[in-house]
């Protein structure tokens, strides 16, 4: 390291250098109320800078200068203690936590408890019980809505589905978005690496970029919540530095269960038995049309992609008209119409359906009513029946999801250490019928050691094993939602696969394993894209990880004001991936494709530091950090894929099912390595002002071998301590604080040099030229690698105020921030005469701004009734303050919709294509009165809230609880792609309404219909007139798949019912005494029960889909959606045994 560690180290020890002229020792030992040892206490002859601390017994001795000395005890959360010595050698005294304890300790980026009260900065707590208490299947989840700050987006309803976290606004444009994870005091893996649409991991894709796919988890959520005692979110810059370039997205500390003794009763274990039952359902639901039928032009066809067919309930009834054998349906021309049929797996056979229009004679040469010809009765062909199948398409996809919960722990604690024990299994099947599912089996084993007089000890350690099957989705011709959001009304998907059954004049030869979709309905080719029930039934997406978390302790307590201490922390996980797309899957898989792949990450962490505090007088005592840090991570994904099965029906999933040509391997590795030096420095004065001075100075692997340097500074004052406010009957605590910090994030690996890449070729949606399938071959890059790159650098203002009122019965925190981001790396554009199209730069400027509000209140208190509540308020504003000229940057979507960084605006805006304007905003119209497109893409929304909030109420009598959580978020912008393709292919349910022109109307075609007509569509008045909104216009520029994206954009403003919880807990005396447990909770919990939106279509409000699903998952780009999969609804039924 190039820093110069030799002040800080003369001024670490120098304020630990003691000298004692004392005349008697006094020692003793500190316990909690339930018998536990209390370590880490301080110890203060009054009146002195004479002082020690507890050590890991809770044990302490201090020598002092007389009997009439008085000895002060205090710790974070309890109440100090005075006592006088006299006579007394031995000292012995029990804590009691304060009213407040719970919410006034907070927990450092080192895992070190200190005093919230004396924090100069705002960080956020959470009670691992609020966690559990959320029903939710993991951590993540388990935080939403309860603090501000901190905004958690689920990105799927999969089970087990990962999830976005976001705290004060976007930072950067490329790197990672998601804060630091740290558990126990190391920092832990939190990646989400879905796979793209042909199943592979991408490894060029940092961010996710993923706009079809697989939805995969979130690593934190492989922890199992259960074990969770609290989680601390420090939000700002000075909480977080520490952590220095990892550290610009805050930091989020997670703290695991440890013993506890059980002073109460005789039993050698505290033992704690849970056991849960959730049932999930999805929540909310596209609305589809029922009135027409498959076909285009108000006339039905079996093979169209588009449901503007014929009016369902004007058809005859009866069953459909087929080509159901040879010899007996001929053309005009007098060939046989016979093809043959598909067989379903339970007998039933399909046979062709003759469209409008065709003409069906019998062998007599008669020719069949109702098939040719103008009048209405010939808009069905040989459809006739009137079942409408989307109920029963329902019925096929989704289904009541079920999860079951179980968890038994042990723990006890002693003056030779503690230990907690826990085991878990969570085994969850979703909302889809068919290959959904989700387990996580957990064991925890945490222990502490009190080793010697000097030296104590502890491990920390966890294995999970996850085992998921998740579904396709987004832009995927092979996702659910794509095929079943574009079935026709008339079409059911009941039957998906079976045998195509061909005709060659003489026998019929079976093709099995045929695929059975709306536009291929007889199976004798692969569809262009999945019948959802093949989807679901017939691919495998499969994941399976293996994940060990190691964290060891060494303290060693060099006396009673000096500690030095060693932990390291060991993640490493193992993800098992297959995806299997059969023989006559969707668009490109029609050959099937088999990818088969494994991602191997870890991340070795160790810390050596050095601790101490001392009293520099009466009045000012300091304490001291100073410490080193080495930190390896790394990834690698080795896999290969094939395609274009030899065996194609129940084909061995292996590579020896294709040919050589049609089998590729990939493998990726990625390594990373930081060190770094810390020093922190806190200063008590007069128990009133606290001072803390942060520096870390670091070297990494991702940019240049100088060091950077990350300062920070805040300040607390407690002015109620001040002699006019001691009395102070209604203010019972008051604290302003300010805080400073710079911190940073670190560039993606390897892009200090220009790349070689495998050679290939594209040509838009056509083949791809795979140059490894040819010998192999690469080439340079076209992005040019920069060696002067530089970690991007936030610096960050927070100014806020703490108060409690009455007794402290209420509780206010409010903050102001700012940050900037300088030096956001993305590619920019270079002359074509380098060579290079981009090169990687420090090119983006970023700020946020924002103001956090938590208010907790004990509304009401009467006997034992009780009354709490909270209300959360966050506001941040983002803004992209510099782009160095670049127009703007893809984050994350399509071509023609897509969420970008542009300048001017909030990162993540909403851009694509618009309607054409005057200079006065109005539409400009083409000469039938429809609105044009303009020449180029602009900005169309953003998907950032103005302000999202939560309020929530716990009432409580006796053993019966009811706690209530609602959650808003206003003011935000969504792409409802969805609904734009839906509204193209005729299957939403705003194309369905029927119209009677009260004029002549224009189409946008260019036809008329004339007064008094009806038709299919609407009545629209775009500044010229009316105009006729029908097929021809969603199937052109007013649909989806047209060219203006502003059309979908919508308020996705939303409020729900996040918790609703009911509990019960028998812990009587008596009850203990007769059963001789401590206590037995019940609970039933609702999740996402309901969900408030604007979706009237004049209010212009989104409607479809759950707004906090996102298509791309936990990347970069927001408020997309694009046939992602839906969210969901749950209850859970809980029993909680304590013995």
């Amino acid at each position: 390291m190039k820093m110069n560690l030799r002040l800080p180290l003369i001024l670490f020890f120098g304020i630990n250098s003691f000298a004692f002229g004392q005349e008697r020792t006094v020692s003793g030992k500190l316990s909690t109320a339930d018998g536990n040892p209390l370590p880490g206490a301080t110890i203060l002859e009054k009146g002195t800078t004479n002082g020690t601390i507890s050590d890991f017994n809770g044990k302490y001795s201090l020598k002092v200068s007389s009997s009439d000395a008085l000895l002060q005890f205090k710790f974070i959360g309890y109440v100090t203690k005075e006592v006088a010595i006299g006579n007394q050698s031995e000292i012995n005294t029990t804590m009691e936590q304060t009213a407040q304890s719970l919410k006034t300790v907070t927990v450092s980026g080192l895992g070190i408890k200190k005093d919230k009260d004396q924090s100069g900065s705002a960080s956020g707590s959470i009670g691992g019980s609020d966690v559990i208490q959320s029903g939710e299947s993991g951590i993540i989840q388990g935080m939403t809505a309860k603090t501000s700050g901190l905004l958690i987006n689920r990105t799927s309803g999969d089970p087990g589905a990962g999830a976005y976290i976001q705290i004060r606004g976007q930072n950067t444009i490329t790197g990672n978005t998601q804060p630091l994870i740290v558990i126990d005091g190391q920092p832990i893996i939190n990646s989400s690496r879905s796979t793209g649409a042909n199943g592979a991991f991408d490894p060029a894709d940092q961010n996710n970029d993923l706009t079809g796919g697989v939805i995969q988890q979130s690593r934190l959520n492989d922890i199992n919540p259960n074990d969770i005692e609290s989680i601390e979110v420090l939000k700002g810059a000075a909480a977080a530095a520490l952590w220095g370039t990892r550290a610009a997205n805050g930091v989020i500390v997670v703290t695991t269960k440890s013993g506890a003794s059980n002073v109460k009763s005789d039993k050698p274990f505290n033992v704690s038995v849970r056991s849960a039952l959730s049932v999930d359902q999805i929540n909310i639901e596209h609305p589809k049309q029922t009135a027409y039928g498959q076909g285009s032009g108000g006339r039905y066809s079996p093979t169209s992609a588009f449901n503007w067919g014929d009016k369902i309930a004007d058809r005859p009834g009866g069953d459909d008209f087929v080509i159901d054998g040879p010899g007996k349906y001929f053309s005009a021309g007098g060939s046989d119409l016979y093809g043959g049929y598909f067989e379903a797996e339970d007998g039933t056979k399909y046979y062709a359906i003759p469209s409008a229009g065709s003409a069906v004679y019998d062998a007599n040469g008669n020719a069949y009513p109702n098939m040719t010809g103008a009048g209405s009765d010939t808009l069905h062909g040989g459809k006739r029946s009137t079942d409408v199948a989307n109920d029963p398409n329902r019925d096929q996809v989704f289904r009541n999801g079920l999860a079951y919960d179980n968890s038994i722990s042990l723990s006890n604690a002693n003056e030779a250490g503690s230990f907690f024990l826990s085991i878990a299994d969570y085994n969850q099947t979703g909302i889809f019928n068919g290959n959904s599912d989700y387990r996580r089996s957990s064991v925890r084993i945490n222990v502490k050691r009190n080793i010697s007089e000097k030296f104590s000890g502890r491990i920390n350690s966890t294995y999970s094993r996850v085992a998921s099957n998740r579904v396709q989705s987004g832009s995927n011709l092979n996702g659910l939602y794509l095929g079943y959001l574009r079935t026709p009304a008339d079409f059911d998907n009941s039957d998906y696969k079976g045998s195509y059954n061909s005709y060659n004049g003489i026998d019929h030869t079976p093709s099995f394993n045929a695929h059975r979709g709306y536009r291929r309905y007889l199976g004798n080719s692969a569809p262009t894209y999945n019948n959802p029930g093949w989807t679901i039934f017939e691919q495998i997406n499969t994941t399976n990880v293996d994940r060990f978390l190691v964290n060891p302790e060494l303290v060693y307590n060099i006396n009673n004001s000096l500690s030095l201490t060693y932990n390291s922390g060991i993640d490493y996980s193992s993800d098992k991936r297959i995806t299997y797309f059969p023989y006559r899957s969707g668009g490109s898989e029609a050959s099937g494709r088999l990818n088969d792949e494994e991602l191997n990450e870890s991340e070795f962490t160790q810390n050596l530091y050095l601790r101490g505090s001392r009293y520099l007088n009466e009045n000012i005592s300091a304490s001291a950090i100073l410490g080193f840090q080495l930190n390896d991570r790394s990834f690698r994904t080795v896999g290969g894929t094939s395609a274009g099965f030899i065996v194609t029906d129940n084909p061995p999933l292996n590579f020896n099912n294709t040919t050589a040509a049609n089998n590729s391997a990939f493998n990726y590795i990625e390594k990373r390595r930081t060190a770094a030096s810390y020093l922190v420095l806190n200063f008590d004065m007069f128990n009133q002002l606290f001072l803390e001075f942060t520096g870390r100075g670091e070297n990494s692997s991702t940019f240049p071998s100088s060091s950077i340097f990350y300062p920070s500074a805040s300040a607390a004052w407690q002015f109620t301590q001040l002699d006019q406010f001691k009395n102070n009957n209604v203010l019972s605590f008051g604290k302003l604080r300010a805080s400073y910090g710079t911190v940073g994030i670190e560039p993606r690996p390897y892009i200090t040099s220009t790349d070689y890449v495998s050679a290939g070729s594209a040509s838009g949606w056509g083949p791809f030229l795979d140059a490894a399938q040819y010998g192999g071959s690469i080439y340079e890059s076209v992005i040019q690698g920069n060696p002067d790159i530089q970690p991007e650098r936030k610096t960050e203002v927070e100014i806020g105020a703490d108060l409690r009122f009455l007794d402290d019965r209420f509780s206010l925190s409010a903050t102001y921030y700012t940050n900037t981001t300088e030096g956001a790396i993305f590619q920019v554009d270079v002359p074509a005469s380098t060579g290079f199209s981009s090169k990687w730069d420090n090119a983006a400027t970023i700020s946020n701004t924002g103001v956090e509000i938590d208010l907790n209140a004990n509304v009401l208190k009467v006997g034992d009734f009780r009354w709490d509540a909270l209300l959360i308020y966050s506001r941040n504003r983002n803004l992209v303050e510099n782009l160095s000229g670049v127009t703007s940057v893809l984050l994350n979507g399509f071509t023609g919709t897509s969420s970008r960084a542009v300048e001017g605006q909030p990162l993540g805006v909403l851009w694509g294509g618009k309607w054409d304007r005057d200079a006065n905003g109005e539409l400009i119209l083409d000469a039938n009165g429809f609105p044009t497109q303009a020449l180029e893409e602009g900005i169309l929304g953003d998907p950032n809230p103005d302000w999202r909030g939560s309020f929530g109420s716990t009432f409580s009598f006796k053993g019966l609880s009811l706690n209530v959580l609602f959650e808003t978020a206003q003011g935000m912008d969504m792409w409802g792609g969805t609904k734009g393709v839906m509204t193209y292919f005729g299957t939403h349910e705003s194309t369905a309404n029927e119209v009677t022109a009260s004029s002549d109307l224009t189409t946008y075609s260019g036809a008329v219909i004339p007064s008094g007509t009806a038709f299919r569509g609407a009545v629209e008045n775009f500044g010229g007139g009316d105009v006729a909104l029908d097929q021809s216009w969603y199937t052109s520029m007013g649909g989806g798949f047209g060219p203006v994206a502003e059309q979908f954009i919508y308020d996705a403003s939303w409020t729900r019912l996040r918790e609703l919880t009911l509990g019960y807990t028998l812990n009587s005396k008596s009850f203990r005494e007769k059963t001789k447990l401590n206590s037995i909770n019940f609970g039933i919990t609702g999740r996402n029960l309901f969900v408030w939106m604007k979706t009237a279509p004049e209010d212009g409000g989104f409607e479809g889909n759950d707004p906090e699903m996102n298509l791309t998952g936990v990347s970069n780009g927001r408020g997309l959606d694009y046939f992602s999969n839906p969210g969901t609804k749950s209850w859970l039924f809980s029993i909680t045994i304590n013995y």
